[in-house]
């Protein structure tokens, strides 16, 4: 991997992909505990370290809500809270403030903090909202070029995620490419998540709950 016109080429779990400035997004809920996690986080390490030296990374766990790589949800769930009843429908608390989300760039000593971070992480406790991921990475200045957002989880109001969703990526002069990975999960459909890679000129994949790292 290297760089095309000023551009980083990255490959994660078989989705080619460029950017100067790229974001993961990933879901950290309780069903993505054990094996899976495991090897989610072996594929991203040896994703980052294929990017050129000085290549931006932000990388935002999530789940009912969404925090940054250097955090964990037991420290950060109180400051979000869960709208009725509703898995997939979170805001920040009033009064509340989330960290600024800050770009990291790649060195060696860099991507041994990004992965500490993320072998650090505590699953969630409930909920999976696809908006407050979204929502946070563009907060970042300035925003992703390309994001990979990673689930397993389904959403219930998917014209209500998508409206945020789409207003949230329309905040940057350029809207970024989003390419969608489905960790298969025979009690849910991936329609959205196709719907979602389509619209953003991105790539859609499925990726086995089990997955073998790609060559």
């Amino acid at each position: 991997m290297g760089r095309t016109g000023g551009m980083a080429k990255i490959n994660f779990f078989g989705m080619k992909a460029e950017g100067r400035r790229i974001a993961f997004l990933v879901d950290y809920s309780g069903s993505m505990e054990g094996e899976f996690r495991r090897e989610m986080e072996e594929e991203l390490e040896r994703s980052l370290k294929g990017l050129p030296v000085g290549t931006q990374i932000l990388i935002i766990p999530w789940a009912g809500g969404a925090w940054l790589y250097n955090e964990v949800s037991t420290d950060i769930a109180g400051k979000w809270e869960k709208i009725g009843s509703k898995f997939d429908n979170f805001t920040v608390r009033s009064g509340e403030k989330l960290a600024h989300p800050e770009w990291v760039p790649i060195t060696s000593d860099n991507i041994r903090k990004l992965m500490k971070g993320m072998q650090a992480q505590k699953s969630w406790p409930g909920g999976t909202d696809w908006r407050s991921p979204f929502r946070y990475v563009m907060e970042a200045n300035p925003p992703p070029d390309t994001i990979f957002f990673m689930t397993d989880g389904q959403i219930g109001d998917a014209k209500r995620a998508f409206e945020d969703i789409d207003a949230a990526l329309k905040k940057s002069p350029k809207v970024p490419a989003v390419f969608s990975l489905w960790i298969s999960n025979k009690s849910f459909k991936a329609d959205p998540l196709k719907t979602l890679a389509e619209k953003y000129r991105g790539e859609f994949r499925v990726i086995d709950a089990n997955p073998k790292r790609p060559n």
